[in-house]
């Protein structure tokens, strides 16, 4: 009479529960893991790329001759002026880590507080106010000479 054929998607007092694809679900299953392990691959990869590039530069730069030290003075002060932000945390980083290979223990400690606000606007999304750059600028001003 009136027995369907195939599967059932009803509930009745039958007893018989609804078909459930396992394949499916598994597939469903891996293919979400899948995109997290790829998801996590990406960012690992991404933040090395970051990080093996202040790595890989780091070695290759050498001491700044004084005379630079000048020029990169007057390069961050033209970015400040210009609000060039971008431009005056390059320059900065550039002397920071002259001051740094130069190893003077009198100018590592302003030196490090200059690459921490540098750092954090770089790699930490933070934003670089004028008034900001005016302070780093003093202060790598007064340990350029």
């Amino acid at each position: 009479g009136d027995e369907k054929v195939g599967p059932r998607m009803d509930f009745d007092e039958g007893g018989q529960k609804a078909d459930v694809n396992a394949v499916l679900i598994g597939a469903i299953a891996l293919g979400l893991a899948l995109v997290v392990a790829l998801g996590v691959l990406w960012e690992r990869k991404r933040y090395s790329l970051v990080a093996g590039k202040t790595e890989d530069e780091e070695p290759e730069q050498k001491a700044v001759p004084e005379t630079d030290r000048t020029g990169l003075r007057k390069e961050m002060f033209a970015a400040m002026n210009s609000g060039e932000a971008a431009a005056f945390v390059r320059a900065a980083e550039r002397v920071i880590k002259d001051l740094e290979a130069e190893g003077d223990e009198k100018k590592l400690g302003p030196a490090s507080e200059c690459r921490e606000r540098v750092y954090r606007a770089r790699f930490g999304g933070a934003s670089l106010s004028r008034n900001d750059m005016e302070d780093i600028y003093k202060i790598m001003a007064r340990l350029i000479g």
